[in-house]
């Protein structure tokens, strides 16, 4: 496979559930579908659920694809 590249950053916008886990569990996925997360970003903080910005770099529009899949998994 291609090494990822900032060519093909994408960010994905994840809500989370109210989980102290929740963003190890996202970026794992990223990690183990073969991205590398650049950047976590919180964008909103409740107590029941967070929305976080997950930026990743891919190897191309496939790979990227890929982690997207991986996420929503979660």
């Amino acid at each position: 496979m291609a090494v990822p590249s900032a060519s093909y950053a994408i960010t994905l916008r994840v809500l989370l559930e109210a989980d102290p886990l929740g963003i190890g569990r996202v970026t794992t996925a990223v990690g183990e579908a073969g991205g590398g997360v650049t950047a976590v970003d919180i964008v909103e903080s409740h107590a029941d659920r967070m929305v976080v910005d997950v930026t990743a770099n891919a190897a191309d529009g496939g790979h990227a694809e890929a982690i997207a899949g991986a996420v929503d998994a979660v």
